[in-house]
């Protein structure tokens, strides 16, 4: 079913949507358009909430009322400007050597309590950005929950950064993580997710419940960056390299790739195979 500015029905199961093609930004405008009635829901149901404590007079949480509606407005000023100025989309890292880095909402218990040793995103961005080989691209998607909240300036810094590219928030995320050569987290859930795919993994987090695996390598110095990224080759899958760290014989890695193509996609365990 194509979805479209021209064919939108607020009936469209999610689901369908979800999985349909984001040529021409189809899903992603029509998840547009529900999050703009969404955001209009909330200003309607903040409005309500301050009308019905005005006329028992009980106005101690005005000032909270006020602080939502600038938050939604600034989230749809914000939208705006970055998809004129910033957004890039998936189809534009065709052929690039991507690393993807998934930004936390700030401030958030699993980023400054769980990583009380390292939380700043910004620091994370430059170390990474700056590490990186040749020709590769440094792919950066904002937590939707983030936007308005964050102050402007941030996103008009990254970008000076030319192997930077920030991707439309729209975009699913699952999407980058395959494309990815490795994702880049402290604490957040794109870490699991990409170590549940045996997608190689570099994490600035000590305390992440995946940091054991052998394909998540964990960051306590900036130091360590361009030795962590090196760590991966681009073609070369963390299995291999496991293998190879520890001289297992090549019976041993093809067998290995086999089970691994059979976890997973014929297509991948091949390519594997080859590699052996």
């Amino acid at each position: 079913m194509a979805v479209g500015r021209e064919t939108f029905d607020s009936r469209t199961d999610r689901a369908t949507v979800r999985h349909a093609s984001l040529s021409g930004f189809g899903s992603a405008s029509f998840f547009g358009k529900v999050h703009s009635l969404n955001i209009l829901r909330k200003m309607a149901r903040y409005t309500a909430i301050w009308l019905r404590r005005r006329l028992v007079q009980d106005m101690s949480l005005t000032i909270r009322y006020w602080d939502n509606i600038r938050v939604q407005v600034s989230e749809v000023r914000t939208r705006r400007r970055l998809r004129a100025r910033y957004y890039h989309r998936v189809a534009d890292l065709d052929g690039r050597d991507v690393f993807y880095i998934p930004l936390h909402k700030e401030p958030e218990t699993g980023l400054q309590m769980m990583s009380p040793e390292f939380f700043h995103q910004h620091a994370i961005i430059l170390g990474i950005a700056a590490s990186l080989p040749a020709g590769a691209v440094l792919a950066i998607k904002e937590n939707n929950k983030t936007i308005g909240r964050r102050h402007f300036s941030f996103y008009e810094q990254v970008p000076d950064l030319k192997n930077v590219r920030f991707i439309d928030d729209r975009e699913p995320s699952i999407d980058l993580i395959r494309r990815a050569r490795a994702t880049i987290t402290v604490t957040g859930t794109a870490g699991l997710e990409a170590a549940a795919q045996g997608k190689p993994v570099l994490t600035f987090g000590r305390h992440n419940m995946y940091n054991h695996l052998p394909h998540v390598i964990e960051i306590t110095d900036f130091a360590d960056i361009p030795a962590a990224i090196a760590a991966y080759p681009e073609g070369v899958g963390w299995l291999e390299r496991w293998m190879l760290d520890r001289d297992l014989p090549l019976p041993v890695r093809r067998s290995a790739a086999e089970a691994l193509g059979s976890l997973h996609t014929a297509a991948a365990g091949d390519a594997l195979i080859d590699t052996l």
